[in-house]
């Protein structure tokens, strides 16, 4: 280890900690401190709390109190705690931190906790080698120090099987550096790592009405602290404004906060209208402090289009493949104090379609009836398959189904999923698995069929509470894309729905109770009718975007065919171009593809080449 603190990045917070270390261009309220009797706390990304309330919950910890604590302030965050770090040691373990561009190293003493926020937006990542723990939250710069490769079952995993959580829950970007679940609570100790578990018992569940009288004052919270500080000269928030109900209910409260005009873009392609822009402008007609504009999207705009000159994320992000849509937004929005989106609504707040096996026992029967009949009508589906789906996921557990999976998977083809394929424990798109060569096939089932991998999933957990979590960990990750662009060109990304306490609050609401076929997120009608005007509840519709796909697609097709042909997944042994290419050509064509998974592998391709540059 001679030498070795030269060779890490960044600078100490502390200087008698010299191995616990920052990088980048963090804002002030991003990197908050305190200390007492020897013990250091770094809480890194969006913690609300004031900095009393930090120091006196600090103290409560020192003096014997609960852990608890440390995650019970608003906002999302991640928790560092030197506990007993006066004087260093030997180097047995390191910390690495970024927001965007911000990242750390070894931090050493008696114990460091490390604490993860919920939906994983701000993730932290392990990696052990002899004589040494690096533990971060920016992957590559761990995967340096260790000399770590790109992991090729990570990337057929997150393309092929992204609705199956626990087959890349704890699996990075890098063979080795493993990446922890949101939420966690983990012990560095010189002699190794170990979890330690809050002590506070998991609430119990609650019912509609009283979910929805917890999210209001959290929802309110999150959005009102981000709101009140601001320059009454101008806008001092940013707000998204698809016209959502998710996005639209941000703008709206933030106005209600904000002592001054808040800034609500709402973007709109001419040549491929979303079906947003009319909501949008009837809702900020709604509250004469929204100060509206409209970004319209060009050709230049469109999904596909220059993905090679996407600024590199840490892990590939379905979002770098429509980088200059999301771009265009943020650009409009410099000069606020933040910006703050709807992201995380949709996985709060609603419930992927297996929430109808919850629905298939006999005391719930007539609604289990019901939601199959309208559903089935909604989606063009029988409603009597639909009800037998649902009987068989409830009669399922977690893992049997990984190992009906993992027998399917060996095998390639079949159509591109639908919303009735959701009602399944674990939902794979036959055309993606197309993709695969069938050694990486045969790997994929392996790691299904691993009893390490059903172990994850607590008992008791239904198919719809893991698809809750599943949909979550992608909001985490497209809010982490988003967060890192905006960093770029100095606007600060927010995403109210995703913070730690409104999360909590939407889940302790089972998931059958946060849908209704009939209304739109009836959790937050609960929460917010009679806060907000009841015309925003009313829209039961949402935004599609799949027209620009295909435009892009088409401008693209000659980079998007190039991309594929000379693939480094196909080098790692991940993808069969000739298969790629079959689903390129089609989508050019414009017939139906697996879409999410077709943005996962291109995005997994660009930033392969964009680590060959760095």
């Amino acid at each position: 280890m001679s030498g070795r603190r030269d060779a890490l990045p960044g600078r100490p917070i502390w200087p008698d900690l010299p191995w616990l270390r920052v990088y980048g261009r963090w804002r002030p309220e991003q990197l908050r401190t305190a200390e007492f009797r020897g013990h250091r706390l770094l809480v890194l990304g969006h913690c609300l709390a004031g900095a009393h309330r930090m120091e006196e919950q600090l103290r409560a910890v020192v003096d014997g109190g609960s852990l608890d604590g440390l995650a019970e302030w608003p906002g999302a965050y991640i928790v560092l705690l030197a506990r007993g770090t006066t004087a260093p040691t030997a180097p047995t373990a390191s910390i690495a931190s970024t927001a965007s561009t911000a990242s750390t190293a070894p931090a050493i003493g008696r114990e460091l906790l490390v604490r993860t926020d919920l939906a994983c937006q701000f993730p932290v990542y392990v990696s052990a080698a002899p004589g040494e723990t690096l533990v971060g939250t920016h992957p590559d710069v761990i995967a340096g120090l260790h000399r770590r490769a790109p992991d090729p079952v990570t990337a057929a995993a997150r393309i092929a099987c992204s609705h199956v959580l626990p087959m890349w829950e704890h699996r990075s970007a890098y063979a080795g550096v493993r990446r922890l679940p949101g939420a966690a609570f983990v012990r560095l100790r010189p002699d190794g790592i170990e979890a330690a578990p809050p002590a506070r018992p998991t609430p119990g569940p609650v019912s509609l009405a009283e979910g929805g009288a917890a999210l209001r004052g959290l929802l309110g919270e999150a959005v009102g602290l981000r709101c009140q500080a601001g320059d009454e000269s101008g806008p001092g928030t940013g707000v998204d404004l698809s016209g959502g109900l998710d996005s639209s209910t941000v703008a709206l409260l933030g106005a209600r906060f904000s002592a001054s005009p808040v800034l609500a873009v709402t973007y709109h392609h001419p040549r491929a209208p979303a079906g947003d822009l009319d909501d949008a402008l009837y809702f900020a007609g709604l509250d004469q402090r929204l100060r509206h504009v409209v970004v319209h999207g060009t050709a230049d705009t469109l999904p596909y289009q220059d993905m090679l000159g996407a600024p590199r994320d840490p892990e590939p992000a379905a979002g770098a493949i429509a980088w200059r849509r999301s771009l265009l937004r943020l650009e409009r929005a410099k000069g606020t104090r933040r910006y703050l989106t709807g992201e995380g609504g949709d996985a709060v707040l609603s419930a992927a379609p297996a929430y109808l096996a919850d629905l298939a026992r006999p005391r719930t029967a007539r609604a289990f009836v019901r939601h199959c009949l309208l559903r089935g009508r909604r989606h063009d589906f029988s409603a009597l398959r639909l009800g037998a789906r649902a009987a068989r996921v409830a009669a399922t557990g977690a893992r049997p189904a990984l190992i009906r999976l993992s027998r399917g998977l060996p095998r390639s083809g079949g159509h591109t999923l639908d919303w009735s394929d959701g009602v399944a424990w674990w939902p794979v798109s036959g055309e993606a698995v197309g993709w695969l060569t069938p050694s990486t096939r045969r790997t994929l089932a392996e790691l299904a069929a691993d009893p390490a991998t059903a172990a994850t999933i607590p008992a008791g957990r239904t198919a719809a509470e893991q698809a809750t979590l599943t949909e979550l960990r992608h909001s985490g990750d497209a809010q982490r894309h988003l967060r890192e662009l905006g960093h770029r060109i100095g606007v600060d990304v927010h995403a109210p729905y995703l913070d730690d306490l409104v999360v909590r609050a939407c889940l302790r609401v089972r998931p059958a109770a946060r849908m209704d076929p009939e209304a739109s997120k009836p959790l937050l009608a609960a929460a917010l009718r009679g806060v907000l005007p009841d015309a925003l509840f009313v829209r039961g519709t949402k935004g599609d975007y799949t027209r620009e796909e295909y435009l892009g697609a088409r401008r693209a097709a000659a980079a998007l065919r190039r991309l594929v042909i000379d693939s480094r997944l196909a080098d790692l042994g991940v993808l069969e171009p000739a298969a790629v290419l079959r689903s390129i050509d089609r989508l050019i064509a414009g017939c139906a593809v697996a879409l999410g998974p077709l943005r996962q592998a291109l995005a997994t391709e660009v930033w392969l080449r964009g680590g060959e540059r760095s």
